[in-house]
């Protein structure tokens, strides 16, 4: 995608109608497009705070830590605004789940540049706090005693977040492997099959290979998750 592109869907993410043009004359020289393989890791400096928008693909965000074990924050997906913090006690980094395409911020240059636009501001801290609540909804999830009820509400989730990406049949396709799941949830990639595996055979999921999925029982499933109802 070209970067004017890229730019436009980023404005109509965070813009008013009224200062598109002004957005698009200031965040066209900060604006970074990437393109990202499957698996490859996104190049951000870990010198300063920025934000990664989400044009296409999927992404994972991850915390190394100092034994050099990465430990899956969140997952990303078309339209999301993540920030990826510059090193401290833990290194943050960003690969692609899948072949993506992404645009790149330095978030102070950006803070800078929108100074004049209020609404803008506000409208991308929004979106920079849902993914910091996404995160705090996965440390949630961590904190439940039962793996049963830690894969219930993250399938939940997932089923939430990409149900503007739904086929014919009501399923989405999950990019991310059992194993990146059970990394998320501080589980083995056993553990989170086994419980894929037996909700399948109570009739609350369908799958079908290794990442098409569908919710059949929504209620029964948040049920099982400890929830009253499906998160938004």
């Amino acid at each position: 995608m070209q970067k004017s592109a890229m730019v436009k869907n980023l404005i109509a993410l965070v813009g008013t109608r009224s200062d598109q043009e002004a957005l698009e004359e200031v965040l066209r020289p900060v604006v970074w497009p990437v393109k990202v393989r499957a698996g490859a890791q996104v190049r951000i400096s870990l010198s300063a705070d920025h934000l990664v928008y989400i044009q296409s693909g999927a992404t994972k965000l991850v915390a190394q830590a100092g034994d050099g074990e990465d430990h899956v924050l969140a997952f990303q997906f078309p339209g999301d605004l993540v920030t990826v913090s510059a090193s401290g006690p833990h290194t943050y980094l960003l690969y692609a789940l899948k072949d993506s395409e992404l645009a790149v911020l330095d978030q102070d240059e950006v803070i800078k540049a929108c100074s004049g636009m209020p609404e803008a501001l506000t409208n991308l801290l929004g979106r920079a706090m849902r993914a910091l609540n996404l995160c705090r909804d996965g440390a949630i999830l961590l904190s439940r005693r039962s793996a049963s009820e830690r894969v219930a509400g993250f399938i939940l989730q997932l089923a939430e977040r990409l149900k503007k990406m739904t086929d014919a049949e009501g399923g989405v396709c999950l990019p991310m492997t059992r194993r990146e799941m059970g990394e998320a949830l501080g589980l083995t990639v056993e553990t989170v099959s086994r419980e894929f595996s037996r909700l399948r055979a109570e009739g609350l999921i369908e799958t079908r290979g290794r990442a098409w999925l569908r919710v059949v029982e929504g209620p029964a499933l948040a049920a099982r998750a400890g929830l009253f109802a499906i998160a938004a």
